[in-house]
């Protein structure tokens, strides 16, 4: 590092060599460094810390790193040769001086100006950097950062020049200020104009208005248009600003410099044949212009030749313009010819063409000028019925316009006919041609004007009229006509009218064809009161027009509706619907009901568990009882679980009260009867029931006489004595209390395993005296004992069993199930 001493250099020339001589501040010399004439001048020197490099007249680079007291050359004794460059500019090294860079002029043209070069010493290397449109001024390396490279550019697109012999320096200084200030950008775009606002000379704006059509500045143009007073142009220009297309707006600046070609090449480049289309028609380039509609803008190609053929019209070439008339497909030939007066060729030309149009324009020409017979021909060759109708009733020749309207059967001229007729008092006529025209309705005015009933009764019907209809079948009193368009209205007919023939058809007992003209006009409470009172089941499709799905719980009277057909449904037996629109009116409860007697088991356990309210599981419960369950145990399981999960428990107590009594009375199953009562009574001390200790005190009174009996049954084979006893104790005490709610055990069962347990010792009389005892008390043997077994005693004992014994038994058993 060179400290203490400034370097200058100081360029000498002797005879062969080209030396630098390099002095302190003393100005002592320190060091000679010769450069051979083969390498050239030097002409630019950078000092950048240690290092020294110099550029030569033949763009040759040297470098030498500057130690203490002496340079030494660092790189190629000959320096590094810099090809395809006219002469370095701006030398610069970096602060290790691994790197030089520079910029560069080329003869060539070819964008060497734009181009930043950097020598790289250990790629031994030049590398470029091209910055395009924009143009390096300087660049400056980092003093620590040997990487870090700076350089100031300037945007050389849109750069002014204006080049005019004998022009001033004010002038040239002006442009030059513009320019700068544009390079800054949009916020300079004032300070621009205002640097040329004192220049009055007209052609000096007018070349910058030709330069902004290179550099595409359509928004200098307009202020450039202004400066020239030519407001038209500048107006011009801020239209085509709403296109689209970039060209296409500079193209219009070049329109009005008259640089008609730029602004072509301009449309074309940016594909706007439309304009190029509409440009060569203003130049009167018309083939041109047909040939870019044909190629590329077919959308006006029609458009195209219709001017064309106004253009050739103008200069009187109707032959051409005929032509070119019809390719664009407009009718504009008749008016040419007509104008220029040539009728005979206009004629020919309609003659020659069989389209309808034209012939139907020269049928109106005739018709127009009187000439009726050949407008009738016209007419006819364009099967213009209305017309032709129209021609023959102006000369009163009715006869053949009816002839041309049936034959063609036309609806405008049966109308046109009918009208004439009309005017002329022929309503038979009228009316029957206003109905080959489809108009009823003015056939059926026609008729109610003149008072021809017989004829406006189908017209009405046929027209649509059903009020009228109806108003004649009242007045005329028809019936049966009456009834038949009472069954083709529909919710789209007038509500009066529905309601009218809803009451003639309740008059006449059509009751279901009246609930459903009801149900159309919306009187849905007198539909109901029909069905009600006549008895008309109610459909499901009848009860979704009358109370339709959605959420109306805020609507009160359709809530009401709602109740009230529910209600109708169940008392005509629509157990299900009735269930359905209950539901829809938010009661539960009462769908609940209506399912029960529907005896849909199960839907009945679906609906429960879906609305998962208490009543609704007790009552399903309870209708599950009334069922075969003790023989089905999940339809146990299933009455269990609602009353468990409605809470029930005194309910759910009873049910197992009842399913101990049914393996009682009908198996005979101590056991399992047991098992039920404790279940009865689990549940019974939960309930909060005012006399919940009697029932509690009862049932475990119950409880404890089937156990006392069940240990007695056990004691049948260890200690048949000791049962007995206890058997004969337990039957004075059953039998006294017999006939109470708290008797738990049948005196027939206590019977019935004393006889069986003598019919298994063989003692036969004791068996037979019980038997005896049990007839007298009128306890059913059949219900008890098994038959074979009395038969058996009966046989033992020689005793000839009385045929009414058994069934008298047996009778006694129905009686007393019956009475229960």
């Amino acid at each position: 590092m060179v400290s203490q001493e400034i370097i200058c250099p100081i360029i000498m020339q002797y005879m062969n060599y080209l030396t630098e001589d390099h002095e302190n501040l003393k100005g002592e010399h320190k060091q000679l460094l010769v450069v051979d004439h083969f390498q050239g001048k030097s002409l630019q020197l950078e000092v950048c810390e240690e290092v020294l490099v110099a550029v030569t007249s033949e763009n040759r680079i040297r470098s030498w790193k500057i130690e203490r007291n002496e340079v030494k050359l660092s790189g190629l004794p000959s320096g590094r040769k810099v090809d395809q460059v006219e002469k370095i500019q701006s030398l610069r090294c970096n602060c290790d001086g691994t790197k030089i860079s520079f910029f560069a002029e080329s003869p060539k043209g070819d964008g060497t100006e734009s181009k930043l070069f950097v020598y790289d010493e250990y790629l031994d290397k030049f590398l470029c950097y091209d910055f395009g449109d924009r143009r390096p001024v300087s660049h400056y390396w980092d003093d620590e950062d040997c990487k870090l490279l700076a350089c100031h550019i300037i945007c050389s697109e849109g750069i002014f020049e204006y080049e005019k012999e004998g022009a001033d320096q004010k002038t040239k200084k002006g442009l030059s200020y513009f320019n700068y200030n544009l390079v800054l950008g949009p916020v300079m775009l004032v300070a621009a104009y205002q640097s040329i606002a004192w220049i009055q000379d007209h052609a000096f704006w007018k070349a910058l208005a030709a330069i902004c059509v290179q550099t595409k500045r359509t928004d200098i143009a307009a202020y450039c248009f202004g400066r020239m007073q030519d407001a038209y142009g500048a107006e011009l220009i801020e239209e085509a600003e709403k296109e689209p297309e970039e060209d296409a707006r500079v193209a219009m600046v070049a329109l009005q410099l008259g640089q008609i070609d730029d602004a072509k090449q301009l449309y074309a480049n940016c594909k706007r044949y439309d304009l190029v289309n509409r440009l060569h028609q203003l130049c009167c380039e018309w083939e041109k212009a047909l040939e870019v509609a044909t190629k590329n803008d077919r959308i006006h190609l029609k458009n195209t030749h219709h001017s064309y053929a106004k253009y050739l019209e103008a200069r009187g070439n109707y032959k051409d313009a005929i032509h070119h008339f019809e390719l664009s497909g407009s009718y504009e030939v008749p008016r040419m010819l007509y104008a220029a007066q040539q009728v005979e060729e206009l004629q020919d030309y309609i003659d020659n063409s069989s389209d309808p149009a034209l012939q139907r324009w020269w049928a109106h020409f005739c018709e127009a000028n009187d000439l009726l017979s050949e407008a009738i021909e016209y007419y006819i060759a364009a099967r213009d019925t209305c017309s032709l109708v129209r021609v023959y009733c102006y000369q009163k020749d009715f006869e053949a316009a009816s002839e041309v309207v049936t034959s063609s059967g036309d609806f405008a001229g049966a109308f046109q006919l009918a009208r004439e007729y009309e005017k002329i008092g022929d309503i038979l006529q009228a009316i029957q041609f206003f109905k080959m025209a489809g108009k009823s309705s003015y056939a059926a005015q026609l008729a109610m004007k003149t008072g021809m009933d017989s004829e406006l009764l189908p017209l009405s019907l046929q027209g649509g009229d059903l009020g009228t209809a109806i108003d004649i079948c009242f007045r005329s009193q028809l019936f049966d006509a009456l009834r038949s368009i009472a069954e083709g209205l529909d919710e789209s007919a007038d509500p009066s009218l529905l309601t009218n023939c809803g009451d003639y058809l309740l008059q006449h007992k059509q009751f279901d064809k009246a609930v459903k003209l009801f149900i159309a006009a919306k009187l849905y409470h007198k539909a109901l009161d029909v069905c009600t009172k006549e008895g008309i089941t109610i459909t499901g499709a009848m009860a979704e027009v009358i109370c339709p799905k959605g959420d109306h719980r805020k609507d009160e009277e359709y809530s009401k509706l709602l109740m009230r057909l529910a209600a109708s449904c169940l008392a005509q037996g629509s157990y299900h619907l009735a269930c359905k629109k209950y539901t829809q009116a938010g009661d539960r409860v009462m769908a609940t009901k209506a399912l029960l007697k529907s005896g849909d088991t199960e839907r009945i356990i679906f609906f429960a568990h879906v609305s998962r309210q208490k009543e609704i599981f007790v009552l399903a419960a309870n209708y599950l009882q009334t069922l075969d369950w003790h023989g089905d145990a999940n339809l146990m399981r299933i009455i269990v679980q609602m009353y468990t999960k409605a809470g029930d428990t005194t309910s759910l107590a009873s049910f197992y009260e009842a399913c101990a009594q049914i393996e009682i009375d009908e198996f005979r199953d101590y056991e399992k009867a047991l098992g039920a009562m404790s279940e009865a009574l689990k549940y019974l001390e939960k309930t909060n029931n005012s006399d919940k200790d009697d029932q509690v005190k009862s049932l475990q009174t119950r409880i404890s006489e089937m156990e006392h009996f069940g240990q007695i049954r056990k004691m049948a084979k260890t200690d048949p004595a000791g049962m007995v006893r206890a058997c004969r104790e337990l039957l004075v005490q059953v039998s006294r209390n017999k006939g109470s709610p708290q008797a738990a055990l049948r005196v027939g069962d206590l019977y019935a395993l004393l006889i069986e347990f003598y019919f298994r010792q063989r003692n036969m009389e004791q068996a037979y005296e019980l038997i005896e005892e049990m007839q007298c008390q009128k306890i059913p043997l059949s219900q008890y004992i098994d038959q074979s077994t009395v038969e058996s005693i009966y046989k033992a004992l020689g005793i000839e069993a009385a045929e009414d014994s058994l069934s008298e038994g047996i009778s006694e058993e129905i009686a007393s199930l019956d009475r229960t």
